[in-house]
């Protein structure tokens, strides 16, 4: 057991992110996790996979002060605003683009420099991007890079769709969504 490894704290024992991984390798089908917490990126390292989408407040293991992100990624599924789309629900993708927007925002009112900075994973390949990062860092082709990816097996990248539609997580309503982030 490294000491130095990144935990979640539980009743009980806590778990390593790689606890948490072996933990969730049975798992079938799509898999949204999510860690708020302050210090949560080693989480996005070891949570990523194929199939799973990783979400963090921070962007190092450094940033270890309390976290904004989850209230306002929590809040973002009741917001109209979230829905950038207006279709009248609110996508995982949707939600982190307005919680990050709103981290960015809580930090710039109190004239503070930001010490958290949310990431999102879909491509399993470990290393996140921000919520205004569309350039060539894993996902697909720019407006799409939440639809999934049709060739999986021939060795393309691979996104989950989490995009409201009837292939993504789109009958999925604000209440399970919050219901499921905060289980």
């Amino acid at each position: 057991d490294n000491a130095d490894e990144a935990k979640f704290s539980l009743i009980g024992p806590d778990l390593s992110a790689g606890e948490w991984a072996d933990l969730l390798k049975t798992v079938a089908g799509r898999l949204v996790f999510v860690d708020s917490t302050s210090g949560s990126f080693p989480f996005l390292q070891k949570m990523s996979a194929r199939g799973r989408i990783v979400i963090t407040a921070t962007a190092s293991a450094a940033q270890e002060y309390e976290t904004v992100f989850p209230e306002l990624l929590i809040k973002a599924f009741g917001e109209t605003a979230a829905d950038s789309d207006k279709n009248g629900k609110v996508s995982i993708w949707e939600a982190f683009t307005y919680a990050t927007a709103g981290v960015r925002k809580w930090f710039d009112e109190r004239g503070e420099l930001p010490t958290e900075r949310p990431l999102l994973d879909d491509t399993g390949d470990g290393i996140g991007r921000e919520a205004d990062d569309l350039g060539d860092s894993g996902g697909l082709e720019p407006g799409k890079e939440y639809a999934g990816a049709p060739n999986l097996e021939a060795g393309g990248r691979f996104a989950s769709n989490i995009t409201p539609s009837k292939d993504g997580i789109g009958d999925w309503s604000a209440q399970d969504i919050t219901d499921f982030l905060k289980s």
